[in-house]
C-alpha cells in the first residue's frame, strides 16, 4: 500500500510496503514546496510572457521546475529528466530574472544562483526511468486565479509508474471552500490524497457511474477542438459539463467527481505533451479509471525528447464503467 501519515511540517513519515517508497517521500515534500512558491508568486503577482509556440509561461512556471528538478537531481541522479520549461544559457531576460529573484526570496539560494543550469537540467540520458515534469499544468487558470497541477510522474518500461500531482485552489466539494490538494499513486499500489498541511490520507476511488446520460463529463477550457465535449453532451444527453484546466481534470475523475474527460487533437500540438498526462494517468487509472485514445489504443508517451503526442485523434480518461461505450458515442462524432 502507498498509504502514509503526513506530519504538519510537510515531512513525509510512515511510508511502508512500497516500492516506490523514496519517491512517495521525495515527490510529496518537492510538490509541497512547489505548489507554495507558485502561489506566493500568484499573491504576489504574476509576470507572463509567451513562448515561441504562442503558449503562456510565467515565472512561477520557472521557479517551480528549478525546485523540482533540484530535488529530481539530487535524490535521482541516475533518471531521464522531461520538463516543459527552458531558458537561455544566461537567464538574463525579464522572466528569468523574476524567477531568480523569487527564488532567493524564498530561500533557494542554489537554484537562484544556478538558475539555467538547473531548469535545463535533464538529468542522466542513458537512464531508464523518465521523469515528466509540468511545473505549472494550466497556466492560463493560474493567470486567472483558478486550479492548476504541479505534475511529477515518472515513466519507464512502457507505462506511467508513478506519479505526484498538488493541485492549488481545488474546488471543494459541492462548491465548498478550496484547498490544495496532493495526489499520488504507483502502478499496482492504489491512489492516494490528502489535504496539504494535514494529517489525514485518504484513498482516490472513481464513481461507479454507468448510464451515460448521468455522467458528469469535465474538459478543457482551452484545448476542445471542434467542441467535441459540447457534440457528446448533445448526443449522449448529459447534463453537466464542467471545464477546467490542466491535470486537475483527471483529480476530478480519481476524486469521484466527474466521470469522463474528452480531448480532441489539435492539429499542431496533438494531445499535448507526455508530461501533460503521464501524472494524471497513472493517479486516475490507481484509481479504478480508464484513459485511452479514441479508438481504445493505449497512449505513445515515447515521442522524439521535447515533442508532443500526435500520432493521436483524441484522449478519453473514464471511470471505467462504459469506457467502450463512450468509444462507440465519440466514433460517431469524432
Amino acid at each position: 500500500m502507498l498509504g502514509i501519515r503526513a506530519s504538519h511540517t510537510g515531512e513525509s513519515v510512515g511510508m511502508e510496503n512500497s516500492r516506490f517508497t523514496k519517491e512517495i517521500s521525495v515527490t510529496l515534500d518537492l510538490a509541497r514546496k512547489a505548489a507554495a512558491a507558485t502561489e506566493r508568486i500568484r499573491e504576489n503577482g504574476i509576470q507572463a510572457s509567451r513562448k515561441q509556440d504562442h503558449t503562456p509561461v510565467t515565472q512561477a512556471d520557472i521557479v517551480s521546475q528549478a525546485i523540482i528538478l533540484s530535488g529530481l537531481r539530487r535524490h535521482f541522479p541516475n533518471d531521464r529528466i522531461e520538463a516543459e520549461e527552458a531558458i537561455s544559457s544566461d537567464g538574463r531576460n525579464a522572466l528569468a530574472m523574476s524567477a531568480g529573484e523569487a527564488l532567493r526570496d524564498l530561500g533557494y539560494d542554489h537554484e537562484s544562483r544556478n538558475l539555467a543550469q538547473v531548469v535545463n537540467d535533464r538529468g542522466n540520458p542513458e537512464g531508464r526511468r523518465i521523469w515528466m515534469i509540468d511545473p505549472i499544468d494550466g497556466t492560463k487558470g493560474f493567470e486567472r486565479g483558478l486550479s492548476y497541477a504541479v505534475a511529477i510522474g515518472l515513466y519507464f518500461d512502457g507505462r506511467p509508474r508513478f506519479g505526484c500531482m498538488a493541485a492549488p485552489a481545488f474546488p471543494g466539494e459541492d462548491g465548498g471552500e478550496k484547498t490544495t490538494i496532493i495526489a499520488y499513486a504507483g502502478r499496482g499500489e492504489g491512489a492516494y490524497w490528502l489535504e496539504a498541511g494535514r494529517d489525514r490520507v485518504e484513498p482516490l476511488r472513481v464513481s461507479d457511474v454507468r448510464d451515460i446520460s448521468r455522467m458528469r463529463l469535465v474538459g478543457s477550457r482551452a484545448h476542445d477542438m471542434d467542441d467535441i465535449c459540447g457534440k457528446f453532451v448533445d448526443r449522449a444527453g448529459i447534463q453537466q459539463l464542467i471545464r477546467m484546466d490542466g491535470q486537475t481534470k483527471y483529480l476530478m475523475l480519481a476524486l469521484g467527481r466527474a466521470d469522463v474527460y474528452i480531448r480532441s487533437a489539435d492539429p499542431y500540438f496533438g494531445i499535448a505533451y507526455p508530461w501533460d498526462h503521464c501524472t494524471g494517468q497513472i493517479i486516475l487509472e490507481e484509481a479504478g479509471g480508464r484513459v485511452t485514445d479514441l479508438d481504445g489504443k493505449l497512449i505513445d508517451y515515447e515521442p522524439p525528447p521535447g515533442r508532443p503526442i500526435t500520432n493521436l485523434d483524441g484522449l478519453v480518461a473514464s471511470n471505467a464503467g462504459c469506457h467502450e461505450e463512450i468509444l462507440d458515442f465519440l466514433g460517431d462524432i469524432a
